[in-house]
């Protein structure tokens, strides 16, 4: 769902046109009260806004009982961002940085604004700044929000008639996922965003390849598009994932172990396979990590390549299904790559290290339990397709990635472990890394 940071005046002015068809901010706030996008704010946005409807000019002109049920809407409905990035004078309000400043520490999408100055930036941290109707046009583009979506319709689109069942299965922010039964076989039926078409193609084409080459991956059956989303019909591929099988029983070393030995074995079979076509190179993956770090451009420019090969570039226990000690899926290829196995090989050391343990387990037990994991996935894997070679120059590369993907999202609410405190902890284990590339 597109998250999005609206400056005070727009949702004053949206009260104001609440009930009025041509009210342009009026209609963004049917839009989120409707559950058309996630709406981000802060306390003093709330409290800005409060004041201005309180003025005279407003209080004549805005009926009572809209004023009640938007602010306490946004009380009790909208996104509070933690605070966690700094702004000032970047906005011709000072009121304006602050909302700027929530809508970058929320890692939002979009900052939508009528002040002309402020949307002359372009963007800020990431942050598209647009104006309201902008902002209404790119929610009319993606109008089919999850709630909306018609499964039923959408397997006519694919020729499959009257399916046995249609049942809601758990998604991610990026995809709506429905468990489908039908002439006796069970499918995952997975719509995307509508700006999610490349994705779409490049999980195809990985998909496909890992299938035809022998990896335990969800088969392609028909992909499509409906209403400009990409649609994949994949066949339903059973077990449990990988992380929550592994937090059973995190004393049992030799069990945890022998999982490892078969996650490692499972991504060297990966590796074993030959870039597929149509797969773009790991340059177009946050390549602006490398474009952005001139030393560590130069230091995986010098560092002898190995061939390219077939990347998950995501690869972890949350992305793996297994059963009776055995993976039966890898699951989500939305990075997808070509490139030197041993950038994948770091993104899952980064991973797995940087891993935010349960509360309920004990930080020393769930250390012990991930390192006994560790050292059996790297035994599968160079059992299978030799010595990992040195990881420093590509363990940088993978820690200034995951800086850069998680840094806008520190402070959401649905990440509760993602804090100030964790984020510094990648940037010493960046750092470190960094270091380690200047000794040698």
């Amino acid at each position: 769902m597109i998250r999005a940071a609206l400056d005070a005046n727009v949702v004053v002015s949206g009260v104001l046109g609440y009930r009025r068809a041509e009210s342009t901010p009026g209609a963004l706030l049917r839009r989120w009260l409707a559950s058309g996008f996630e709406l981000v704010t802060s306390d003093a946005l709330l409290a800005e806004i409060e004041h201005a409807l309180g003025k005279s000019y407003f209080v004549l002109r805005v009926d009572p009982a809209d004023r009640v049920l938007v602010l306490d809407a946004l009380k009790e409905q909208a996104t509070r961002a933690n605070i966690s990035v700094a702004v000032s004078g970047v906005a011709t309000h000072p009121e304006d940085d602050l909302v700027l400043a929530a809508a970058a520490s929320a890692g939002t999408d979009y900052f939508v604004t009528g002040d002309n100055d402020l949307r002359q930036l372009g963007a800020f941290q990431g942050v598209i700044i647009v104006s309201p109707r902008e902002f209404l046009n790119i929610l009319e583009q993606n109008q089919f929000s999850e709630l909306e979506l018609d499964p039923l319709s959408i397997l006519t689109t694919l020729g499959v008639q009257t399916p046995t069942s249609v049942v809601p299965a758990q998604g991610g922010a990026d995809a709506a996922i429905w468990q489908v039964e039908h002439a006796g076989d069970r499918y995952a039926l997975r719509v995307l965003r509508p700006d999610q078409v490349d994705q779409a193609r490049r999980e195809v084409v990985a998909m496909t390849a890992a299938d035809g080459g022998g990896v335990p991956v969800p088969g392609v059956v028909a992909n499509t598009t409906w209403h400009g989303r990409p649609v994949l019909l994949l066949t339903w591929s059973p077990g449990r994932p990988l992380a929550g099988v592994l937090l059973e029983d995190p004393l049992n070393l030799p069990r945890i172990r022998a999982l490892g030995i078969e996650f490692g074995r499972v991504q060297a079979a990966i590796h074993a396979l030959p870039p597929p076509v149509g797969l773009p190179d790991l340059s177009t993956f946050w390549g602006s990590a490398a474009v952005n770090e001139p030393a560590q451009a130069a230091c995986l420019a010098a560092t002898p390549p190995r061939s390219p090969v077939l990347l998950h570039l995501d690869y972890h226990p949350l992305n793996v299904l297994v059963e009776d000690g055995r993976i039966t899926a890898v699951l989500d290829w939305a990075n997808a790559r070509v490139g030197d196995p041993r950038a994948d090989l770091a993104r899952t050391l980064s991973i797995l290290r940087l891993a935010p343990l349960p509360e309920s387990i004990p930080a020393k037990t769930g250390r012990t339990a991930l390192r006994s994991f560790e050292t059996g996935w790297q035994r599968g894997y160079e059992e299978t397709a030799g010595p990992f070679g040195d990881l420093t120059p590509f363990c940088w590369w993978a820690g200034t990635v995951m800086e850069r993907d998680l840094a806008p999202r520190v402070g959401r609410p649905d990440i509760p472990w993602l804090t100030p405190a964790y984020l510094a902890r990648v940037r010493r284990w960046t750092g470190g890394w960094r270091a380690r590339v200047g000794r040698s």
